[in-house]
């Protein structure tokens, strides 16, 4: 399994162009997120199946990722004062980050295990009962 259809510019070396490529960027209210956390949203599976449901087809086989797309993903704030919130978002950057070191070392190198697990935790994150998980993962494959 792939991990990364979104991806991040952690050293903010390119411009967002969000009319041909799409992106985002975080409103202040959410800048305290980081950018490995909204990576591990986005390429959940929840979110990978989400998305297409509410955007447009582009060229390629891609998707439309402008404002008018990405304003419809339900972005799930942490209140980063609540240490239970903490530490659940602080565990899905971990995971992030160590699929991205893999990934780095290693292109080919299996993440699936991790990935499984930023799927339990977003999941659980957004409240998915047991017949929603099943739906998401019954179209995954």
């Amino acid at each position: 399994m792939e991990y990364l259809h979104s991806s991040a510019d952690f050293e903010g070396s390119h411009f967002l162009d969000n009319v041909d490529v799409g992106g985002l960027t975080f409103k202040l209210s959410a800048s305290d997120h980081g950018l490995s956390y909204l990576l591990a949203l986005l390429n959940s599976r929840l979110l990978r199946w989400f998305f297409p449901q509410v955007s447009a087809p582009f060229r390629g086989g891609f998707r439309s990722a402008n404002k008018q797309f990405l304003s419809l993903v339900p972005f799930r704030p942490m209140d980063m004062s609540a240490a239970s919130e903490r530490a659940e978002h602080d565990a899905l950057v971990r995971l992030v980050e160590r699929i991205l070191s893999a990934k780095r070392a290693a292109p080919d190198a299996d993440t699936t295990a991790l990935e499984r697990e930023i799927d339990e935790r977003v999941y659980r994150l957004y409240g998915l009962t047991a017949d929603e998980i099943k739906l998401v993962e019954e179209s995954a494959r």
